[in-house]
């Protein structure tokens, strides 16, 4: 999917057919993204320390 939003001149259909599976090590590199992006999103409760 991030390949897809990445690249704005590219079909669904064509991503589809280029790479069928992801390996583990590049599905754990795309959680740790996500991770990082959402992260910058929650606020930080300086109260709770």
């Amino acid at each position: 999917m991030k390949e897809i939003i990445d690249d704005p001149n590219c079909s669904i259909i064509t991503k589809y057919k280029e790479k069928a599976t992801y390996t583990q090590q590049e599905i754990d590199a795309l959680r740790i993204e996500r991770v990082e992006y959402v992260d910058d999103f929650i606020p930080i409760d300086e109260t709770l320390d």
